[in-house]
């Protein structure tokens, strides 16, 4: 009976205690679910972040746009539609002009609409001789009005190219299916241009400057018996060409003097043979990194 007797009192601090821990939710699930109550509500709140966040979505759209006026900026004036009605006229500021190999030299050229022509002009070389290429400045046209419209045209002849008293470089004006032409005369004359341009990196013993020279390391040049090579010096130092070894055996000799900073003056020699000059044969006198170009001759 002793026994019996104890038994019943742990009984009931068992049942007593484990009623406490349920109510301060460890493992009853009925206060867990009541705590959990307002979880849909938290739910519907990250609905409407979410929303928001759509929001937020649609103002990307806008930098998006914002992207595509960049992209727009880029691309300078549209181009307008092709012209439907009117026609054009073409001329070059001059008939003709003289071109050396490896040279490039910028022409004006003016569009005169009639007849109410207006829209976009493409431009375009027609026909051109082998070997020579143009660029144009803008590289459309917009004629808006009755007004002359005028574009930049720099004509470039390789050093490939053939040498010739006169051949027709021609430029083409489209819009739609009214198109029109300007004719400029060219001499390709027998003469290679080689240039050093403004600013060019004069080099050091640890980075010579193989390109100092016309931008190139080696130039391929259609040989003519009589052809000469000139220097010109576009930078704001003078410089002096040396000639040595392979230069001097076709026939380009140590410049006497100075070639002037900003086209101050002009060398000039006469190729004897069509061998090879080796690179670093010609190169700056005064600033000895600069170094010339590898001349190979073809027929």
């Amino acid at each position: 009976m002793r026994r019996r007797h104890n038994i019943l009192p742990l009984a009931f601090a068992a049942s007593l205690l484990s009623g406490c821990l349920g109510s301060f939710g460890t493992p009853g699930g009925g206060t867990d679910t009541t705590s959990q109550n307002p979880a849909p509500t938290d739910t519907t709140g990250g609905n409407g972040a979410q929303s928001g966040g759509g929001d937020g979505t649609g103002t990307g759209t806008g930098t998006g746009t914002g992207t595509g006026t960049g992209g727009g900026g880029g691309s300078g004036t549209p181009t307008m539609p092709p012209a439907a009605q009117g026609t054009l006229t073409a001329a070059f500021a001059k008939a003709s002009d003289t071109i050396r190999l490896n040279e490039t030299k910028g022409y004006v050229v003016t569009l005169t609409p009639a007849g109410g022509l207006t829209g976009g002009v493409t431009l375009a070389l027609d026909n051109p001789p082998a070997g020579v290429t143009a660029k144009f400045t803008p590289a459309t046209v917009n004629v808006t009005d009755a007004a002359p419209v005028t574009f930049q045209v720099d004509v470039t002849v390789a050093a490939t190219s053939a040498t010739s008293a006169s051949v027709p470089v021609t430029v083409k004006a489209t819009s739609g299916s009214i198109s029109t032409t300007a004719q400029l005369g060219v001499t390709i004359a027998n003469e290679l241009l080689v240039t050093i341009a403004k600013g060019v990196d004069i080099g050091s013993a640890a980075a010579k400057n193989l390109t100092a020279f016309s931008g190139v390391s080696t130039l391929d040049v259609k040989y003519s018996p009589g052809m000469k090579i000139t220097f010109v010096n576009n930078d704001s130092i003078n410089h002096e060409i040396h000639a040595q070894g392979t230069a001097n055996a076709v026939g380009i000799a140590h410049q006497g003097g100075q070639l002037l900073a900003n086209a101050g003056n002009v060398y000039t020699q006469t190729i004897t043979s069509m061998a090879d000059i080796n690179a670093n044969d010609f190169h700056c006198h005064l600033h000895t990194n600069m170094i010339g170009f590898k001349i190979h001759f073809i027929p």
